[in-house]
């Protein structure tokens, strides 16, 4: 016999929807289900447990999730007329939403009819075998004083290992209360008569009570004499009024229609799980599933359920089979029913099922008998004889068993055929009641359950979470999920709970309180936990991965959450997303199977999803799963702008601006909205100019006042003052974590903020965002505005612009300068930040061998080698962390140490180093490395050749994801460079690659960003269609842009782009496309697509914009590693013949001024080494003579210069 104490239970969808709390269901969903047979000779198939697996961790997955939407349904049709509770109309791919009278709720919040009258007898409870007689008379007691329904309250001879959570109950191995008493308001009171007068006694029972105190419950021990006498009673009365109990154990039953109806809409749910988790058992366990004819008998104790509970288990298990493509057969049924006539409410005959109803069962020849009961406990005693599988539910105390998700089975693909999308839809109606996939879901969705690695794109609030949760629970194992901030961890995971009752899911952060000994217990308590993917290189994170094969469990899903933050925040300050692949490879991988990559995100353009590929090491072109479009029209864009002065003021204005289109008087009452900033210290300053007194109102928060906050603040660190934190760690934490509850529940209408809040954040309320700063780049921009409009409503996004210095922003942008005087305006924030990332090519270079020195300390018995964030003294014994007279770390020091993950990395892809994990945090952190063994090998015998290919090998790699390159080429180029040593040739040779290549994409991103500012016309509908042209493929040009991608620049292959252009619309579109293309990577074909759309856009002018571009163009072919100088010459040939195509389309000569001057411009940079192209150039001559009488102007400025030179001289 199996007893298992379980936590089952289940509510209808709109009772979860109006998020409801009531004394009566706290402890509803603890349960105790027995499993009996005596026929145990069955071994389940692969099919079996496959099924098995996952029907039962769906019915697991929270204390209280919804019912499958087939029994909804059912329940709602038999019962709900009583509080005119109906489905809604269908609308659109929304939520599955219910109408009701309105006291339904009432009815919910003031139920107590959730106990039983005992009907049982006396001799049938078990007491202590020593003192039987004591407990028999306080037992028969108790119900002559309080009724016979507290007999369904009371458990003897409880384990403490079941009421005590393991750390506490160690203590007490074996030990056993004499009666619990347990409420459905989760008040409890341990009774434990008897006369315990030794001091060993004495002590256990001091213990075992202070023990049961930490856990709010409360002990009497009364002394055997007191048993007999009324006292006793009357303080257990006295207890029982305090808990407030008594409402759940007064006399009587209504026996009303409405009132027996209501019971069942609110209790018949959780018992139909039960019954199910029962069936599940016997069938797929137990081989029943495989019978020709079965006949069942279920024992009602209480409410109606055998039908609905039958019919939902074999609807889920069908639709399961059809999804893995399994033949599944139902037995032939025949059902017997034991039922109280009184009971009966609904007319469940309409399920069409051949039901027989009995007053009895015995007598029935039956395989199956299962006895179910939800208002009564263990001391209802449960059937245990009359079939050869038997199976009970009862209530039960709130015990303290984990649920444990063991599979007996491995991963497997899916079946694709005609129905999959149809039984897809039907699984995302169960779990999260929504009607339908939404569009772009389905094709994300089936790739992943075809155990494909996928790359998934959708736009902001087109429900990608949705893909990887509906795969963890299709599929065995635990779904490991990586988030870039905390605050998207715990919106996640707030939300599976709050909205779907989704439990079994676990945020784990610094700031969740987890400790390192409790994680292989936690990661099999769960199918999903959130995690950074620092995380990952976590030592004791990884050991507790690697051991969970021991508990049955394993990773089915490594699921990568704003995917977009591989590409663009792994180099620049989270090395971590750049191991992210391996860590998962080597840690997650259990018995050949590594996990399947799902990396998804919101904003990607194809060469980041490219650049993903790379990361993640996914070969195959079909992982991109991309949406037809990134166009959110419910969004407004608007862009306004300003000195940096005045950004307060502007900012009042676009709120008043704000309040007028969204018809509202007060956006702090009557709207829903996020104003981001950067820096702490900037959105707590803003913060403070809305609410007054900011401190006052986060220690509101803090201290829990019922007072209504309007406003929150969210930023990763506390805000500080005269560089003092005014929070302390454990203080803002809390109050983050209260008031991101509070704001996804529409308790708080404003919330100010930075990137912490930036992605992933779902609050489907938000109808506006407003940027006061400019963002660094489009993605980031997108990502923000995206928070709003999430259920389509008109939401109005608008940027702040600032830009006080121009021309200064442009000589920046153009790298005519590295540095910039201190500004406050938007630049100089954006800069501020890109120089924190990349301090400079040198700087990088030298810290990188800085921390190479630090590579080469002593090695543990692993091979571990300890490097500190912040060394105390370096080799020599000198300090490197210079302090100042106030003893604060001087910040060019401190900023280097907070860079040495990052040179680890790089260390890392050069192939001197093969891993490395974090301990500590803080100023605290220890990053424990390990060298690769071709640099340990070099370390013995000194065989640099060996080192060097490696070298060479490794970065050959690593280049080779971005671009073809052939292995010797990189062997030339590193041995040529001229740094002395190879440590820092080739660290030289990686830094020149990161800044060519990472840091112009972070660069070019910011000159899009201030381009996109910087238009003219800035109506909404301009705005819109720029970003929609920067995200979105074109049929028109995207894929023939996308092939040039790793082929030898080629004119033939941009004129058949640039052909396809037929007016403005296209040029703008063009710009656009190319714009996000450049920014992640210079290609001088895509740089001359470019080209020419700014000569469209601009009429042909010769503007600063088109002379940086033509520069640029020039520059990237002469670069280009396999373009010879003919090839150039052709190339910019061609391009300069093509502007004349200008003339056609503006009806006018207007290429010829152009041509002229870009002739001139070639002649000053590069003097005559294209001078043949005037010649060349397939031009009228008019245009050609423009274009020679342009150079020799050119010259003789040159010679009259060069003589009034000597003359001055």
């Amino acid at each position: 016999m199996a007893v298992l104490l379980e936590q089952i239970g289940a509510e209808l969808s709109v009772i979860k929807a109006e998020a409801l709390h009531p004394e009566w269901n706290k402890t509803l969903h603890f349960c105790r289900n027995e499993m009996i047979s005596s026929e145990n000779d069955y071994q389940p198939t692969e099919d079996d447990n496959l099924l098995h697996d996952v029907l039962l961790k769906g019915l697991l997955r929270g204390v209280c999730p919804f019912t499958t939407y087939f029994a909804e349904q059912w329940i709602v049709a038999l019962y709900g007329d009583s509080v005119g509770l109906r489905e809604d109309e269908q609308i659109g791919r929304g939520s599955i939403t219910y109408s009701h009278d309105g006291e339904l709720l009432k009815w919910y919040n003031e139920f107590t009819d959730v106990i039983a009258p005992w009907c049982g007898k006396l001799d049938d409870v078990t007491f202590d075998p020593k003192h039987p007689e004591n407990e028999r008379e306080l037992f028969d007691r108790l119900i002559k004083k309080f009724g016979p329904r507290i007999a369904h309250c009371v458990t003897p001879q409880a384990e403490l290992s079941k009421i005590l959570p393991p750390t506490e109950a160690n203590d007490f191995l074996g030990q056993r209360v004499d009666f619990l008493l347990s409420f459905p308001n989760g008040r409890c009171l341990v009774l434990e008569p008897g006369d315990h007068d030794t001091d060993v006694q004495i002590d256990l029972d001091r213990r075992r009570d202070e023990a049961f105190r930490r856990y709010g419950i409360e002990t009497l021990r009364p002394r055997n004499k007191d048993i007999y006498t009324g006292k006793l009673y009357d303080e257990i009365k006295q207890r029982l009024e305090q808990y407030k109990v008594d409402q759940f154990l007064k006399d009587g039953e209504v026996r009303d229609p409405r009132t027996r109806a209501i019971e069942h809409l609110f209790l018949v749910p959780s018992l139909l799980v039960r019954l199910e988790r029962l069936f599940v058992h016997f069938f797929l366990r137990q081989g029943l599933i495989h019978r020709p004819e079965l006949r069942i008998g279920i024992i009602e104790r209480d409410l109606e359920c055998a039908e609905i509970g039958f019919a939902s288990f074999v609807d889920r298990l069908l639709r399961l089979s059809r999804l893995y493509g399994i033949k599944c057969t139902i037995p032939q049924i025949w059902l017997y029913v034991q039922r109280d006539a009184r009971v009966t409410i609904g007319d469940v005959q309409q399920l069409e099922m051949p039901v027989t109803v009995r007053d009895s069962l015995e007598g029935i020849n039956l395989d199956l008998l299962i006895d179910v009961g939800i208002k009564c406990n263990i001391l209802t005693k449960p059937v245990d004889k009359g079939a050869p599988h038997i199976g009970s539910v009862r209530q039960t105390f709130p015990h303290k068993l984990p649920v444990c998700f063991g599979y007996q089975t491995q991963v497997r693909p899916i079946s694709l055929n005609d129905e999959t999308d149809k039984v897809l839809e039907s699984f995302v109606q169960d779990f999260f009641r929504k009607r339908s996939l939404r569009p772009g879901q389905s094709p994300i969705l089936r790739n992943v359950l075809l155990q494909r690695a996928t790359i998934g794109l959708l736009p902001t609030s087109a429900g990608k979470s949705l893909c990887y949760q509906l795969a963890s629970l299709l599929t065995p194992g635990t779904t490991i999920v990586i988030d870039p901030i905390v605050a998207l961890i715990q919106d996640q995971v707030q939300s599976l709970k709050e909205q779907f009752g989704i439990d079994r899911v676990l945020a784990w952060h610094a700031g969740a309180g987890l400790h390192d000994q409790d994680i292989g217990a936690l990661l099999s308590e769960h199918i999903m936990v959130f995690i950074s993917p620092e995380r990952l290189q976590r030592p004791q994170f990884r050991k507790a991965i690697l051991e969970l094969p021991a508990t049955d469990t394993f990773i089915n899903y490594a699921v990568i959450d704003e995917a977009h933050c591989v590409s663009m925040w792994g180099h620049d300050f989270r090395p971590s997303y750049l191991t992210l692949e391996r860590n998962i490879r080597e840690y997650c991988t259990f018995q050949g199977h590594t996990p399947v990559i799902v990396a998804l995100t919101g904003t990607a353009s194809q060469l980041v999803l490219i650049d993903l590929k790379r990361e993640l090491n996914i070969q195959s072109m079909e992982a991109i799963i991309r949406p037809d479009t990134f166009d959110r029209p419910e969004l407004n864009f608007n862009l306004v702008k300003c000195h940096s002065t005045d950004g307060q003021k502007m900012l009042d204005r676009v709120m008043t601006a704000i309040a007028r289109k969204l018809n509202v008087q007060d956006l702090a009452t009557e709207a829903y909205g996020i104003i981001f900033a950067y820096t702490p210290k900037e959105v707590w300053k803003l913060f403070g100019q809305q609410v007054g007194k900011a401190t006052e109102c986060v220690r509101t928060v803090l201290h829990g006042d019922n007072h209504i906050v309007r406003y929150g603040i969210y930023t990763g660190s506390a805000p500080k003052e005269n560089e003092q934190s005014l929070f302390s760690e454990n203080e803002w934490s809390r109050y983050k974590e209260r008031t991101l509850a509070a704001f996804k529940r529409g308790k708080i209408n404003m919330l100010f903020g930075n990137t912490a809040v930036s992605v992933g954040i779902d609050n489907e309320r938000l109808n506006y965002i407003i940027n006061y700063e400019m963002p660094q780049s489009m993605e980031a921009y997108y990502q923000q505005c995206g928070r709003a409009g999430r259920l389509g409503q008109r939401s109005e996004c608008y940027l702040i612009f600032s830009d006080d210095a121009p021309a200064q922003t442009q000589r920046w942008l153009n790298r005519e300068i590295q540095e910039m005087p201190k500004r406050w305006d938007d630049i100089g924030t954006v800069v501020y930040f890109h120089r924190s990332n990349f301090p400079g090519r040198d700087i990088d270079v030298q810290s990188a061998l800085i921390v190479f020195k630090r590579l080469f300390g002593k090695a543990d018995e692993k091979g571990l080698i300890s490097v500190p964030m912040f060394p105390s003294t370096d080799q020599n014994g000198t300090n490197q962390i210079h302090r100042d007279k106030d003893r604060r770390l001087n910040t060019e020091a401190k900023e280097f140490a907070e860079r040495t993950e990052r040179y680890i990395s790089y260390w890392l892809i050069l192939g001197i180093l093969v891993d490395y994990e974090v301990t500590g945090m803080g100023r605290n952190t220890v990053y424990l490395v390990k060298r690769h063994p071709v640099v340990e090998k070099f370390l013995q015998d000194h065989d640099e050749a060996l080192l060097t290919a490696h070298i060479v090998d490794s970065l050959h790699r690593y280049l080779s994801r971005y671009r073809p390159i052939s292995r010797v080429d990189v062997e030339q180029r590193l041995a040529s460079r001229p740094e002395g040593n190879l440590s820092a040739k080739s660290i030289s040779f990686l830094m020149d690659f990161i800044y060519n290549q990472i840091e112009y994409q972070r660069r070019e991103s910011i000159r899009t960003m201030v381009s996109y500012c910087n238009e003219a016309d800035t109506s909404p509908e301009r705005l819109r269609a720029r970003v929609r042209a920067y995200f979105d493929s074109s049929e028109k040009f995207s894929e023939g842009l996308i092939k040039m991608a790793d082929t030898t620049p080629d004119f033939s292959a941009v004129a058949a782009i640039l052909d396809r252009v037929e007016g403005f619309q296209d040029a703008e579109h063009l710009y656009w496309e190319t714009r996000r293309l450049l920014d992640e990577r210079f290609r001088p074909d895509w740089a001359a697509v470019n080209l020419f759309a700014i000569a469209y856009r601009e009429r042909a002018i010769f503007s600063d914009t088109f002379m940086r571009m033509l520069d640029e163009t020039v520059a990237g072919l002469i670069q280009e590693p396999q373009t010879q100088n003919r090839a150039i010459s052709r190339f910019l040939g061609s391009f300069l013949s093509y502007l004349s195509r200008l003339d056609q389309i503006f009806g006018e000569p207007l290429s010829g001024s152009l041509l002229g001057l870009c002739m001139g411009r070639l002649y000053e940079h590069h003097k005559l080494a294209y001078i043949g192209l005037i010649d060349e150039v397939n031009v009228v001559d008019e245009v050609r003579e423009q274009m020679r009488l342009q150079v020799i102007n050119l010259q003789l400025k040159e010679i009259i210069d060069a003589n009034y030179s000597r003359i001055t001289q």
